[in-house]
């Protein structure tokens, strides 16, 4: 009877390994898998690596490689699912969240990711795609829907969580004339869920989401009322600004909010 040559052997330990993962490998992923101990697993990994079937996008973590690519670091297939098992719990937000739905028409070439881990760098490239990084507590993961990326579960925010995490960091989705164009777009969708939004912001529970959500949804959309009466309702002491990269040239003592003075035309004060 033939025994297996090496190189087959191994092919069947990869096909064993993707079995188990196609999106990211870690050594945990094969150890379980093979049912070796770490050292073992790291070292037939690190064989494959060798071989050209994975490539390491960071340490401990692979990911395989078509066989017909003659890249040495092929583009990531499944970014949001590395991304989903890289910083777990975590959730893919920000704009690609507004891309995802069609709360825009601009391609982003980076990934935004908001993440319960706390993180030693905000700024990752792994195999060409670029995924920009931010730490929230655990208590404000909530609000997503479940998508597919390959064979992993991936959460996303949801269209209406998606509006209130914007409304509370307007900086991490271009600053706060983006995020009213975001706002805009998702009145007009059929994403718009006036009930789910003020749950989701009275759940949140920050006083300047509450500001900021009722000051711009008086001057854009004046008819969802329930907005405002509820954000003005749920107004915390003191003054925020309505866009911390931006200038704070007049108080909106309604609101209590400062504001640009790009903001300040055309507001009745």
């Amino acid at each position: 009877m033939n025994s297996l040559s090496p190189e087959s052997k191994l092919k069947t330990k990869l096909a064993q390994l993707l079995s188990s993962s196609t999106e990211l490998i870690s050594v945990d992923t094969a150890v379980s898998a093979w049912r070796v101990s770490r050292e073992k697993a790291r070292m037939t990994l690190y064989s494959f690596r060798k071989q050209g079937w994975l490539s390491r996008i960071k340490r401990g973590y692979y990911v395989p490689v078509d066989l017909s690519s003659r890249l040495e670091s092929p583009p990531l297939e499944h970014p949001w699912a590395v991304a989903s098992k890289l910083w777990k719990p975590c959730y893919i937000a920000g704009w690609t969240a507004c891309e995802y739905w069609d709360f825009t028409e601009q391609i982003f070439n980076t990934v935004q990711v908001f993440t319960g881990k706390q993180q030693n760098q905000q700024e990752y490239e792994l195999n060409g795609t670029k995924y920009l990084l931010h730490t929230v507590q655990e208590s404000m993961i909530f609000g997503t829907k479940t998508v597919w990326q390959g064979q992993s579960r991936v959460q996303i925010s949801d269209p209406s969580k998606t509006i209130i995490d914007m409304f509370y960091k307007p900086s991490y989705f271009g600053g706060i004339k983006q995020v009213t164009e975001f706002y805009k777009n998702y009145l007009n969708s059929k994403h718009k869920n006036i009930d789910l939004l003020i749950d989701y912001a009275l759940r949140f529970n920050k006083g300047v989401v509450f500001k900021r959500l009722g000051f711009i949804t008086e001057r854009i959309s004046p008819q969802e009322k329930a907005i405002v009466e509820v954000a003005y309702k749920n107004l915390s002491a003191g003054y925020s600004k309505l866009d911390t990269d931006l200038p704070k040239d007049q108080l909106v003592s309604k609101w209590r909010l400062w504001v640009s003075r790009g903001w300040v035309k055309d507001i009745n004060l």
